[in-house]
């Protein structure tokens, strides 16, 4: 037992160095970037990891080999506020591609309509840079004067289409 608890904690040690360990209502998670971590830190039982990806989408197939290795959230930023189209189109292809919650790092001082684009486009979670708790306060108390959500569109719920089926039994036979 003594050398498995060595094991995990020699474990955790690398990979806190290339990520950070956080805890989140008791439950402690380590945050991974791709690039920087050891494959074995994602061995760990004891912890659940989020990816820390860039806000720029990858190529659907790194998306997907990410999403199998099954990460509990994915990290990302914004950088712009407004958030351009082509930024939100890469948010949802990252949390697409992936098949995991997206938590989306913001300024502290985001704007009321980045916070509804936000919230309305599904993201799981805001991360805060740099703030403070009076900043936090501010942010939900932005978060709640939003509008309610807009409800869905008739024509957003796919619906399976099924192709035509005529009762007509005769067949154009053009050999006759």
């Amino acid at each position: 037992m003594e050398k498995w608890n060595r094991y995990i904690a020699q474990t955790a040690s690398r990979a806190i160095k290339a990520g950070s360990l956080w805890t989140l209502g008791g439950v402690g998670f380590l945050v991974v970037t791709p690039a920087g971590a050891a494959a074995d830190a994602l061995l760990l039982d004891s912890l659940e990891y989020a990816l820390r990806l860039p806000p720029t989408a990858l190529p659907d197939p790194d998306l997907h080999a990410l999403g199998s290795l099954r990460p509990t959230l994915i990290i990302t930023r914004v950088d712009a506020d407004p958030l351009p189209l082509a930024a939100l189109l890469d948010l949802r292809k990252i949390a697409l591609g992936v098949g995991a919650p997206l938590a989306v790092e913001i300024p502290a001082d985001a704007s009321p309509g980045l916070l509804q684009t936000l919230r309305d486009s599904g993201i799981a979670a805001l991360l805060l840079r740099g703030g403070a708790a009076g900043q936090v306060a501010a942010v939900r108390d932005r978060l709640a004067a939003l509008p309610e959500r807009k409800p869905q569109r008739r024509g957003d719920q796919a619906t399976p289409t099924l192709p035509a089926v005529s009762g007509d039994d005769e067949m154009d036979d053009d050999n006759d």
